[in-house]
């Protein structure tokens, strides 16, 4: 004997109470659904697996999650410190705010990240719920070729950033490292001129590189992962409607067949609508605070810098 659970069949050796627990379900679609952008999450410090129960793991975890963040946030602010202290020209902001700006953003990313991840957690068990459920064959193959796509684009993009990453790690070491000058300009309370200042220094800021490319990686494709979801979801819903025409097609009872595709029709127009409410969750609840709140910060730094020059 199985239980199903969507396209998932299931071994009657599990319990069924494991299949029906919302945390459950969430780790069940996690392990498939954006893989990669989970594990770079949980590698930097910033989702904490939800299946832990409370003990000296997730305590550690907390440890780690409060280091990525100190790193991260004492990289930027020494950075935003420096940059009011010295920059005296347009040219020089820009110079400054090459990749404070970008820093800047990590740092909220990573506020929102954690901020919204009960949202994420919600979002996540709607799409192993009701209509965003697999029915078919065709629909589990859409639904798999969605998440490849978006899987190997995820794989590309961190091994870009980290190349690129490790780019300036090298390009530092031969032409800046000599000179005592840091990859970028910071505001420290000690001399990073001397021997084991600069050292410090540096590898402060190489650590924080490090973890901020994959912040910027796992953030920007689980936002996008979400969306290619959705996109996947009505396409689904397409192949739905298209089969609607065969509905009742062997009945003889035309009453029985139009009462059928009555009944269709009216799911598939509810299905159509908790899409659009997941479409709208997701750009309320995290894509807002990422972008928007982004933008309205770049916009108000440059607009400060051109005030005050």
């Amino acid at each position: 004997m199985e239980c199903k659970t969507g396209s998932m069949q299931v071994s009657e050796s599990y319990p069924h109470h494991m299949y029906t627990d919302p945390i459950y379900r969430v780790l069940t679609i996690m392990t498939k659904f954006l893989p990669v952008s989970f594990f770079i999450l949980q590698y930097i410090g910033l989702w904490q697996p939800v299946h832990w129960p409370i003990g000296w793991k997730t305590r550690v975890y907390t440890l780690f999650t409060m280091f990525s963040f100190t790193l991260l946030y004492v990289d930027t602010g020494s950075q935003i410190l420096d940059c009011f202290q010295t920059a005296t020209t347009i040219s020089e902001y820009a110079d400054h705010s090459f990749i404070l700006l970008t820093m800047i953003g990590i740092c909220l990313k990573m506020a929102s990240l954690i901020k919204n991840r009960q949202s994420i957690i919600e979002l996540i068990n709607i799409l192993q719920s009701g209509p965003f459920e697999t029915q078919t064959q065709k629909e589990i193959q859409i639904r798999n070729s969605f998440e490849n796509l978006m899987k190997w684009r995820t794989i590309l993009f961190g091994i870009f950033v980290q190349m690129g990453t490790f780019n300036l790690f090298v390009t530092s070491l031969i032409y800046l490292a000599p000179h005592r000058i840091t990859i970028t300009r910071l505001y420290l309370p000690w001399d990073t001129k001397t021997f084991l200042g600069y050292w410090v220094a540096w590898i402060l800021q190489c650590i924080s590189r490090w973890f901020g490319g994959p912040v910027n990686v796992a953030c920007d494709s689980l936002v996008s992962g979400l969306l290619y979801r959705a996109a996947a979801q009505f396409k689904i819903l397409q192949l739905r409607l298209k089969d609607l025409a065969t509905l009742g097609s062997n009945d003889n009872n035309i009453n029985d067949t139009e009462e059928l595709q009555t009944k269709k029709i009216t799911d598939l127009v509810k299905q159509h609508l908790e899409i659009i409410q997941f479409r709208h969750s997701l750009l309320k609840d995290i894509i807002k605070f990422s972008v928007v709140k982004s933008s309205k910060l770049n916009s108000f730094l440059k607009n400060l810098f051109q005030d005050g020059f």
